[in-house]
């Protein structure tokens, strides 16, 4: 029972049917001596346990009294009189309870096999010990949770007495929708000819053919089996709320003349949109109904963005925007992607009317990703169909989605430019190829072959590095802050792997520490002729982090959750804490100052230079500091330090930054403005007049 210890594990245990594996059949055939198979089968056993001890509970049967008493429900083996009121079982005890039982007869809630208990007494009494143990605390916890509750009404500021809850779970729990999920779970099982999707109480039944009366028929005989099985457990469908509705081309279903189906003799709607887990559906799935019904909630909420406009600074509308709007653009955005050259136009508007209503100007389409950097909505589209395929060919989508994709080489053996190309499946309609399936697969190929190498594999071996380091560590248990993982490659290749805490530096409090300013650094570098410089590596990683703190840098990867032991790259407080433990130990050796993560050394005479670097490095030594080879620089006349080039006859813009403001492309946009005169400005100690010079940007700025 490995699988079984983890109720995780166990319900995603693949279900086999009982009259194969629980029934007669099983006695017939030799049970193999692996013990893992013998677990496997007694798996299914405990998994319908599982059921049946939910089932009850949910029906207000005390689950603690059958335990002690012999009951037609639950048979006593082992005896639950005795069994169960221990504190604890021993694994002696659970082999010595399995020996008893009659293997000349089936047993149990189910009719478990005779001969899986009588080969598998060894294989099954330790891992059926620590399940047992497990069960006892959990069983009665359920139990108490799902029993004795209350429920008042208030209508009108009045509040009825409370009354028992007889039946179901808790309203608004979090439990809940797991136990109704676990409760229906062998809701599939009595369908035989459709495909089913269930999400929480919503149940989607679907069948494809060519013929209308097959159709009918076929939904119909399943849906009656769903309302038989709804009926046994107590749950009842709501007619109501029960749509049908017939999908083809348009030419197809006008020929249609009349789609019933009927359940229970009930004749059910036909519908020819409905919403579904938030997406509008239409019977032709041409998706304007959705583009129609997304733009609506879009344009009312432009409107309340155009009214706070007034009275909130551009920075709070993008954040509002990003809030409230984007997500409707966004949302299944990988499955209406193809709506059309003109729904796409009018969404592209709607959001060059955001992008006007935050500028408090007019915004052209070309100008909408240069003021705000916002890509167009057809990138974003692409974007998340391109997150999508990349899930379905790593093994990180659900299991249906996983084989909508092969690449051509998987189909032949030659070495062909498109090897790594996937493969577009055939497609005769218009409509097949604007689905995920073939446009998914279009779209991919087009992404350089480089992007599409940029696999999970590269991730994974980065987190094993940083875990075998002792940086990261795996988190198994809730946390109380989870955050997303950013991947940024560096010039060198390599990955760093990053969060994104921007919800989690809002509730930091900041230690103020005030960083060396240019000036105060270079007004101490008089007379100094040599000079070297230290870099130290991944600064922020050589800082630990104590437990509590650890638990806050949790984030979530798609191999679980690791936490940081060291301080991350993005944490607000990062730069200044660094800055001050670095401070506090080189601040009493002469001729060395720190910014950050880098250390200046100098010295008038090389002999005094050499002193004071031979004091750093020793200092370096002790502190367990590491540094970075490729960056640290020694005894030079002329070195590059926060931008500026410190020689022996003062200090003289660096030549880089020069060259970079006299190759700097004519400004087009307000953002490319701001980015020269921010260059310029930094520079502006160095010439004269640069006010005057600048003038001219300054106001175009404004005007812009």
């Amino acid at each position: 029972l490995e699988a079984s210890c983890s109720s995780k594990n166990r319900f995603n245990t693949p279900r086999y049917r009982s009259d194969m594996y629980l029934g007669k059949n099983i006695d017939r055939r030799k049970l193999s001596a692996d013990a893992r198979d013998l677990r496997q089968l007694f798996n299914v056993y405990q998994q319908q346990i599982d059921h049946s001890l939910i089932y009850l509970m949910m029906h207000g049967i005390d689950i603690r009294t059958l335990m002690r008493q012999p009951s037609p429900v639950i048979c006593s083996v082992p005896k639950p009189n005795f069994t169960f009121r221990l504190s604890t079982i021993d694994e002696t005890f659970v082999y010595d309870q399995l020996k008893k039982i009659k293997t000349s007869k089936s047993t149990g809630l189910t009719h478990i096999p005779a001969r899986l208990l009588k080969d598998g007494r060894n294989a099954l009494a330790k891992p059926l010990t620590v399940l047992m143990n497990r069960s006892l605390a959990e069983v009665i916890w359920f139990d108490g949770y799902l029993t004795n509750r209350t429920q008042s009404i208030t209508i009108n500021g009045v509040v009825s007495d409370p009354q028992f809850i007889q039946y179901g779970v808790p309203q608004g729990s979090i439990l809940g929708p797991l136990l109704f999920i676990i409760y229906i779970n062998e809701l599939p099982s009595v369908i035989q000819n459709c495909s089913i999707q269930l999400y929480a109480d919503d149940t989607l039944l679907f069948f494809s053919s060519n013929s209308v009366t097959l159709i009918e028929s076929t939904l119909s005989g399943d849906l009656n089996r769903i309302i038989s099985w709804l009926n046994r457990n107590f749950l009842f469908l709501n007619h109501s709320k029960t749509k049908i509705m017939l999908i083809g081309t348009h030419q197809r279903l006008a020929k249609v003349d009349s789609f019933n189906i009927e359940a229970q003799d009930t004749k059910l709607d036909r519908v020819y949109k409905f919403k579904y887990l938030g997406v509008m559906f239409d019977s032709c799935l041409s998706w304007n109904d959705h583009i129609d019904y997304i733009s609506t909630k879009i344009s009312s909420r432009l409107g309340m963005l155009r009214k706070a406009r007034k009275i909130i600074p551009r920075e709070t509308c993008v954040t509002l925007y990003d809030a409230m709007i984007l997500p409707l653009f966004d949302y299944c955005s990988a499955v209406w992607d193809n709506c059309g050259k003109t729904n796409c136009d009018f969404l592209e508007k709607l959001q060059r009317r955001a992008a006007s209503i935050i500028e408090g100007r007019r915004v052209l389409q070309s100008d909408v990703n240069l003021t705000l950097s916002w890509p167009s909505l057809q990138s974003r589209r692409e974007y998340q169909i391109c997150l999508q395929v990349f899930k379905c060919l790593h093994g990180l989508a659900p299991v249906y989605l996983l084989h909508e994709f092969n690449y051509s080489r998987e189909f032949h053996a030659y070495n062909t430019r498109h090897k790594d190309n996937l493969r577009l499946p055939l497609a005769k309609t218009t409509k097949y190829q604007n689905s995920f399936r073939y446009n998914g697969a279009k779209i991919w190929n087009r992404l350089p072959l480089i992007l599409r190498n940029q696999t999970r594999d590269r991730v994974h071996s980065e987190l094993s590095s940083m875990e075998e380091n002792g940086i990261i560590k795996k988190v198994d248990g809730p946390t109380a802050w989870v955050n997303s993982m950013v991947v940024n490659e560096k010039r060198s290749g390599k990955l760093r792997i990053c969060i994104d805490p921007r919800d989690l530096n809002k509730a930091i409090l900041r230690e103020h520490y005030q960083l060396p300013t240019q000036q105060e650094i270079t007004s101490l570098l008089t007379g100094a002729k040599y000079f070297s410089k230290l870099d130290a590596t991944s600064g922020f990683w050589q800082m630990p982090l104590d437990e509590e703190s650890s638990f806050l840098t949790t984030f979530n990867t798609p191999f679980g959750r690791y936490r940081f032991t060291v301080v991350p790259f993005g944490v607000v407080f990062a730069q200044k804490v660094f800055h001050k433990t670095v401070h506090e130990h080189f601040r009493d050796i002469p001729g060395c100052e720190t910014n950050i993560d880098n250390i200046l050394i100098w010295g008038r005479m090389i002999d005094e230079h050499d002193r004071n670097l031979e004091h750093v490095l020793n200092r370096v030594s002790q502190i367990n500091m590491k540094l970075s080879r490729e960056k640290c620089q020694f005894r030079q006349t002329e070195i590059t330090y926060l931008g500026e080039c410190l020689t022996q006859h003062g200090v003289k813009p660096d030549a880089d930054k020069i060259k970079a403001i006299n190759d700097y492309v004519k400004p087009s946009n307000k953002q490319n403005v701001q980015c020269l005169l921010g260059m310029v400005n930094f520079l502006a100690k160095f010439a004269s007049k640069v006010s005057e010079v600048i003038a001219p940007l300054r106001t175009d700025k404004k005007e812009r």
